[in-house]
């Protein structure tokens, strides 16, 4: 998966998977591990006159980004979905074009791993059809870049419009935009498994 990601040509990352205990469950925790040399975190905007901020990255620099990465046709096309998803929510929230829609840049590179990572991984592994359970939508506050916002916040809610979603009695975040617009863009469908004989089964943390 990393060898693969190296197709981003994106440097001052590395994936870290360990072991890790959820309550008595086994699981298996990826972490994506961020550098902080300087071309780590400014190498989307060298160049390309898109920069809004020292420490943010336009959406077009990582669609470009994208589209012009070594991988697999079907993963590309993917993840250009995925964050075209998630910047026309990001759009919505803060009122401006998609054009407007900035990341900051550790978050960026994080995202954009986080998000090619997975829709590779599934390629790798031969998934050919994903299903999901509805939306879980719990309850609360978080404290992030833009001061402190309800749970589910605003982006992830205009990515769930339109998608079954189930309340849950938890305080604090379940459901990210990232997670939400990797779902709205890969399942096919919602609700209890399908019909399947079961091959294999894995816990992620």
């Amino acid at each position: 998966l990393e060898r693969g990601l190296k197709g981003l040509g994106l440097r001052g990352w590395r994936l870290r998977a360990r072991r890790v205990m959820k309550g008595v469950i086994g699981a298996t925790k990826v972490d994506v591990l961020i550098g902080t040399g300087k071309k780590a975190v400014t190498e989307f905007d060298e160049g390309h006159g898109h920069a809004h901020r020292h420490d943010d990255v336009a959406l077009t620099s990582i669609l470009e980004r994208l589209r012009k990465a070594k991988l697999p046709a079907v993963v590309r096309d993917r993840a250009v979905a995925t964050f075209l998803r998630l910047g026309d929510a990001e759009a919505r929230v803060h009122r401006t074009t998609l054009k407007g829609v900035h990341f900051h840049e550790v978050g960026a590179i994080d995202s954009v791993v986080d998000i090619t990572g997975g829709i590779l991984a599934l390629h790798l592994l031969g998934v050919e059809r994903v299903t999901a359970s509805p939306f879980p939508i719990s309850h609360g506050h978080i404290h992030c870049r833009h001061g402190v916002l309800p749970v589910p916040g605003p982006a992830t809610m205009e990515i769930v419009r339109g998608a079954p979603t189930v309340p849950l009695d938890v305080d604090g975040e379940t459901l990210t935009p990232t997670g939400a617009a990797l779902i709205r863009t890969l399942a096919e469908e919602y609700g209890p498994p399908p019909a399947m004989t079961v091959e294999a089964v894995g816990y992620g943390a």
